[in-house]
């Protein structure tokens, strides 16, 4: 299972994710990456790029392109402790029944789509919401600088925007891995006929 498939099962990508009342509308940018070397910060990622326009920016979530066993284990090569931090976030019910590696993939999109979805919610333009947020995430980050540990992980995802991304995946993460695992069994007995 890839990227790819998890996005075209969940999202209908042509249409993009639904605009917001102020016009502002979001897409998936799924890239490219070499997965077995440590060259980017955040593998999944929520983007407002104002480098075409300030007034109408783009608004992306990144997601690299890989099967969800790569990404695991990049993730667990190169970013250790924050993976086992995240997988405490996980029911032990849904672990058991779908998998660390899509499990932890799946909600990384999901947690991305919550940062959309909090900006919906909220009425929010991209402005806005960086304004909302930048004073939070600077106060974090000066009184965080250089610390990895568990308790920095933990207060990270208090953060407004973590918190209510966080919680949108969490909401939504079952149904997710339930529609991607009948997809692929739907798939597979097509294929058998």
């Amino acid at each position: 299972m890839n990227t790819n498939e998890i996005i075209d099962i969940l999202f209908d990508r042509s249409k993009g994710h639904h605009r917001t009342s102020k016009g502002f509308k979001c897409y998936f940018n799924l890239y490219r990456c070499n997965l077995s070397r440590d060259d980017v910060h955040n593998l999944f990622e929520f983007e407002i790029d104002k480098s075409l326009s300030v007034f109408n920016p783009s608004i992306l979530i990144s997601i690299p392109e890989g099967e969800v066993g790569e990404i695991y284990s990049h993730d667990e090569k190169y970013n250790y402790d924050k993976l086992n931090y995240m997988m405490q976030i996980f029911p032990e019910d849904i672990l058991k029944e779908y998998g660390k590696e899509l499990t932890y993939v799946v909600f990384s999109i999901l947690h991305e789509v919550g940062h959309w979805e909090y900006i919906c919610d909220n009425n929010y333009s991209p402005q806005e919401y960086e304004e909302n947020d930048f004073v939070e995430r600077k106060l974090f980050y000066e009184n965080h600088k250089g610390n990895d540990s568990e308790e920095t992980f933990w207060e990270y995802r208090e953060i407004t925007s973590e918190k209510k991304a966080d919680k949108y995946a969490i909401s939504e993460l079952n149904n997710a891995l339930k529609s991607i695992t009948n997809s692929k069994k739907d798939e597979y007995e097509h294929e058998r006929e």
